[in-house]
């Protein structure tokens, strides 16, 4: 693309350029992972469009590293769902196993 020489393609370089910083503070701010691998994901693809290889490549690894803790965290509950799930079964059990002959009545 020609960023240089066609003034729309020259203007919307501009205002990812300008738009920079404050994609940066709001990835700095971010304290949900989702919300900053989403931020990460999007600039990786766009600042490869706009003619920033390098700072594409680097929001990539930054977007991918976040998939993977994010995947590491769900995978980490499901012990925890799994043993809940066991307990209210348990509990299920016991309470019909508990129940008076009388309740039936």
């Amino acid at each position: 693309m020609d960023w240089k020489n066609d003034p729309e393609l020259r203007a919307l370089w501009e205002d990812f350029v300008g738009s920079l910083p404050d994609r940066r503070k709001k990835l700095l701010a971010a304290t949900d992972p989702n919300e900053m691998q989403i931020i990460a994901h999007n600039l990786a693809g766009v600042a490869e469009t706009y003619g920033f290889p390098n700072l594409s490549k680097t929001a990539a690894e930054l977007d991918d590293f976040l998939a993977l803790e994010l995947q590491k965290i769900r995978l980490g509950k499901i012990p925890h769902l799994i043993s809940r799930s066991s307990e209210t079964s348990l509990v299920s059990s016991r309470g019909s196993r508990t129940r008076s002959p009388r309740a039936r009545i």
